[in-house]
């Protein structure tokens, strides 16, 4: 097991100024989130809880002598594997689990079946988040998600 010594990329997000990235920045981090999860389902596993703090970066990211990070030093890796689903018929979830505020909206409406889609749409979520600062169904219960 490799030890990612780099922390979460939740807390580098969280240090940004305005929690925002760059879009070249964003760009960099999103393109190595969308190689590992399409490595993942093009073997039929669906992570099912993709969000900041399930995304680790391999070493400390580097900094330019300005302050400036070197976003080319950030090397993700992708965590948790608790809850994940299978569309290979191997394991098939009958389980709403995972964070509300990445949640699909299919797994907030009862439909726990495994599909790519969930991993994308957390994603999706999580770039937003890196350009525009705040993640856009930041509420803390079903209910408040669903007005």
């Amino acid at each position: 097991m490799e030890y990612l010594k780099g922390g979460e990329l939740y807390d580098l997000w969280k240090a940004r100024p305005h929690r925002c990235f760059s879009e070249k920045d964003t760009y960099h981090l999103i393109s190595q989130i969308l190689k590992a999860i399409n490595y993942c389902h093009m073997g039929k596993i669906i992570h099912r809880d993709l969000k900041f703090a399930n995304i680790m970066i391999a070493k400390p990211p580097l900094y330019e002598e300005n302050g400036k990070l070197d976003i080319e030093s950030v090397d993700l890796k992708i965590v948790d594997f608790g809850i994940f689903g299978s569309i290979a018929g191997i394991r098939m979830e009958n389980i709403n689990c995972g964070s509300l505020k990445f949640m699909a909206p299919e797994l907030l409406s009862g439909h726990t079946h495994s599909t790519p889609k969930i991993d994308i749409w957390s994603i999706g979520l999580m770039f937003h988040a890196m350009l525009i600062g705040w993640l856009p169904f930041n509420k803390s219960t079903k209910e408040d998600l669903e007005k």
